[in-house]
């Protein structure tokens, strides 16, 4: 009687043990099953591109720099395996958007640059006596400084999203529609029809049009 009187008792803590694990279970499944911030969905896009030996993506290091590297126009210093690389703010994106240059060919480098755009973008912004919107997007930056490389890159190279609007509620179509109505004469009129003729095959719209 007292070895069966045991065994029930063993049996008792077995189940409620049992129980508790049940629970904390159900507890952790919850917590694992709540809904991702955007942001952080984003994010997980952007790692599940990277590659598993990476350190740190993004790596967001060197970005606070990126308008003063576009205006000088300066050239990495790393001439090694760079794929392409000519300036230091394309090698500053490039590690930002976890491209690895030894490994990555052209399909992958603009697949991470497209998906470190759509993330990131709206945080790319300028702020410059030189440039006449306060904290505008990089993209109008580019347009203000007359950076023909980088236009080239964010149009054709790595095909980002061109139709994120900044502070000013207005996208970078609309930035060189308003220029080319202020500046006069034929050479600035020539460069920004070019500019806009080569944002809008890209795919870029006005805001009035999103």
């Amino acid at each position: 009687m007292k070895l069966l009187n045991f065994h029930l008792l063993i049996l008792i803590m077995s189940v409620s043990v049992y129980a508790k694990d049940i629970h904390r279970k159900e507890v952790q499944d919850a917590i694992s099953c709540e809904p991702q911030s955007e942001s952080e969905k984003l994010g997980n896009d952007l790692v599940r591109l990277a590659d598993a030996s990476s350190k740190r993506c993004p790596n967001m290091f060197g970005l606070s720099q990126i308008c003063g590297l576009l205006r000088s126009r300066q050239e990495t210093q790393d001439k090694t395996n760079n794929n392409g690389i000519t300036y230091q703010y394309q090698f500053n994106i490039y590690r930002a958007a976890c491209v690895d240059t030894e490994k990555d060919d052209e399909v992958l480098i603009r697949k991470k640059v497209q998906e470190f755009w759509r993330i990131y973008g709206r945080e790319l912004t300028c702020d410059a006596l030189s440039f006449d919107v306060p904290n505008g997007s990089l993209l109008k930056y580019g347009v203000s400084d007359f950076q023909d490389d980088f236009i080239d890159d964010v149009t054709e190279n790595w095909g980002v999203d061109l139709n994120q609007v900044d502070q000013t509620g207005e996208t970078v179509l609309d930035y060189i529609s308003k220029r080319m109505k202020e500046k006069k004469g034929p050479v600035m009129e020539r460069i920004l029809k070019k500019y806009y003729m080569q944002f809008r095959e890209a795919g870029a719209k006005h805001k009035s049009e999103l």
